[in-house]
């Protein structure tokens, strides 16, 4: 439950990557929301205030790394990625291990709303799972796109590319909407 309020919590934050204000907010009402006394609240606020005022803000990836020892991150990065690996079918029947060395080497990636994630010019190198967002799978006749599936939440693409080596794709992946995926190479 407390991986999955951090979560929420940096999800929250990322909302409105710019917004410090909205930040320190958050992660009052994230505090307050877990019961953490007054004073310790004030003591986070101030030491996030300090690092805006003082240190032009902080790296929010460099944080992590610095401050949470790996088996945690690695427990994070599972229990982020295993709704979307747990219902891949090309993972069913695989041992647990291999699932969970799986889930620890996918890399996370932001797409805005059409960008072009897969073209016809530059295979594929390996498969992506879909955190949030949609995903359209496209085919290329004449020049000319056409929608053959939307893919979503926990739905993945490209596994094929893993099996074989592709010298060209046999779809166009599109952002639909903005989202996140997660890529295995």
């Amino acid at each position: 439950a407390i991986i999955a309020n951090v979560t929420s919590f940096v999800h929250d934050v990322e909302i409105s990557e710019d917004n410090i204000e909205h930040k320190l907010n958050s992660l009052k009402w994230f505090l307050e929301g877990h019961n953490v006394s007054f004073e310790y609240i004030e003591k986070v606020h101030e030491y996030f205030a300090h690092i805006e005022r003082d240190q032009d803000g902080l790296n929010e990836e460099t944080l992590l790394t610095a401050s949470v020892p790996s088996h945690v991150r690695q427990d994070i990065l599972v229990h982020i990625t295993s709704p979307m690996v747990l219902k891949c079918e090309f993972f069913q029947g695989c041992e647990s291990g291999f699932i969970r060395m799986v889930m620890l080497s996918l890399e996370q990636s932001f797409f805005s709303t059409l960008f072009m994630i897969m073209t016809t010019n530059t295979p594929a190198t390996g498969m992506y799972f879909v955190k949030s967002g949609i995903v359209e799978l496209l085919s290329e006749k004449k020049g000319t796109l056409i929608l053959n599936t939307r893919l979503s939440a926990d739905d993945s693409f490209a596994e094929g590319s893993l099996l074989e080596h592709w010298t060209e794709n046999p779809f166009v992946a599109r952002a639909g909407t903005d989202c996140e995926l997660w890529f295995l190479a």
